[in-house]
């Protein structure tokens, strides 16, 4: 062994023992076309942003369109019963639990959390934003002015609301961003939050009390917060401060409710199902406003 001698590896072979080493990340591919592709360009830190960018989308566009599909196949079919008003209450009832869950596996970067993001915020589809949006541009003959500003302040606030928090688990979950204590301490008020959304069926006054508490209390956590934010990563600065706003059109559209006097006229004949839905679901939803 000693006095023999070993051939030097041909560069095939070399590049051959490379390639099945760590296929492309040690080296550009060689092929002609590779590497062609503008999301060859991006770079790690680009490409993440990229990849956590389209769980975003996805997540809104499945938010929305559980909204959609629980409307066309099931309320438009069968119309507002009193089924529904307990399976809405009872969607608000876990809307804590199953975000909870969905936070909790989010900083493991589960992607179960996803599925239940979109089940939790969406409240299991009953269509909450595409109801409030409906009464704001086409509630005239059965909703005052100011009640379709508020109903355009709560739709608009609730799919900025839910958007922005696909927006931060989805940064999460895809490793863009890592989450500390800053991050959860926000998160965590949220959740409080809606520990007594079902307690406005019970009495409203101590719902609104609680609530008004909370919101001051989260509010001052944001400001708290922010700088440790915008330090982490700036898309958590964009969802604090989109957070924020979300609230303010909450609160804005509570305000008003105070000056809306005028009262809701009865149904005709020719209204169609969807104003029909739309009224019937709107009337639940203001006794949680």
């Amino acid at each position: 062994l000693q006095s023999s001698s070993l051939s030097s590896p041909s560069k095939d072979q070399v590049e051959s023992m490379l390639f099945h080493l760590c296929g492309n990340r040690c080296h550009d591919g060689s092929w002609g076309m590779s590497d062609t592709s503008p999301l060859s360009y991006m770079s790690n830190e680009g490409w993440n942003a990229f990849f956590g960018f389209i769980v975003w989308i996805t997540l809104t566009f499945s938010g929305i369109g559980l909204e959609v599909l629980v409307y066309v196949l099931v309320l438009v079919p069968n119309g507002w019963t009193v089924a529904h008003d307990r399976l809405w209450i009872l969607s608000q009832f876990v809307f804590s639990l199953l975000l909870t869950t969905s936070f909790g596996l989010a900083l493991h970067q589960n992607y179960m959390s996803l599925p239940i993001l979109v089940l939790s915020l969406w409240k299991c589809g009953f269509p909450e934003s595409l109801f409030y949006q409906y009464s704001a541009l086409y509630g005239g003959n059965h909703r005052s002015m100011l009640g379709r500003i508020r109903d355009f302040l709560n739709g608009s606030g609730t799919a900025l609301h839910h958007s922005i928090a696909c927006f931060a688990i989805a940064n999460f979950v895809t490793g863009v961003v890592r989450p500390g204590r800053h991050e959860l301490n926000i998160m965590l008020i949220l959740v409080v939050q809606h520990w007594f959304a079902v307690f406005v069926y019970i009495s409203k006054s101590f719902y609104i009390m609680v609530e008004l508490a909370l919101e001051i209390l989260f509010e001052w956590v944001v400001f708290s917060e922010f700088q440790y934010l915008v330090t982490n990563h700036w898309s958590m600065g964009l969802c604090g401060m989109v957070m924020l706003f979300a609230h303010w059109e909450y609160m804005l559209a509570g305000v008003l409710e105070l000056f809306d006097t005028k009262g809701e006229d009865s149904d005709d004949d020719e209204t169609d199902m969807v104003e029909k839905s739309s009224e019937q679901f709107e009337e639940l939803l203001t006794k949680g406003c």
